[in-house]
């Protein structure tokens, strides 16, 4: 069971590899470490050989956007490109810190270790994992799977393709 989203997925298109490459490639900018305005681009990234790492164009730049990695490769007449989104690799570590520390509080408080409730009662103590939990939620769960529906219906209308 993953704790921090992400996600797999296929699409299959009429147009060949080549043609997919070269929409990719027309609809991505390289990544500039200051961004002041969307830059008239879909993506941001980099197209190399048959692979690709990418990252949705927004007005502002969020560390919660997922990083769309895949590849491109030829299915019969057309293309299929298998697509992953991942959250950053610094933001998975935050979550995870996040995370294991709120399981480690709800579990020190069943487990009812001394020192950890004092004189709190249980409502009391478990009001704040559980309040961890649930932000983390909110913070790294929900936006990820909004912003992979996004991505998703973008790469399907950009390509015209359908999923695998």
């Amino acid at each position: 069971m993953n704790i921090l989203p992400s996600e797999t997925f296929q699409l299959r298109t009429a147009k060949t590899a080549k043609a997919v490459t070269a929409l990719l490639k027309a609809n991505t900018a390289q990544p500039k470490p200051i961004r002041t305005a969307a830059v008239g681009t879909l993506f941001e990234g980099s197209l190399e050989g048959d692979r690709f790492r990418l990252r949705r164009v927004t007005r502002i730049r969020s560390s919660f956007l997922p990083q769309i990695s895949g590849t491109i490769g030829r299915d019969g007449e057309g293309a299929r490109l298998d697509v992953r989104l991942n959250l950053s690799p610094y933001l998975v570590g935050v979550g995870l810190v996040w995370f294991g520390l709120s399981l480690f509080l709800l579990a020190a408080g069943l487990l009812n270790l001394p020192g950890v409730r004092g004189e709190l009662s249980a409502a009391q103590y478990f009001s704040a994992p559980a309040g961890m939990l649930a932000l983390g939620v909110a913070l790294f769960i929900i936006p990820f799977r909004l912003e992979a529906r996004r991505i998703k219906a973008l790469l399907r209308n950009l390509l015209e393709a359908n999923p695998a």
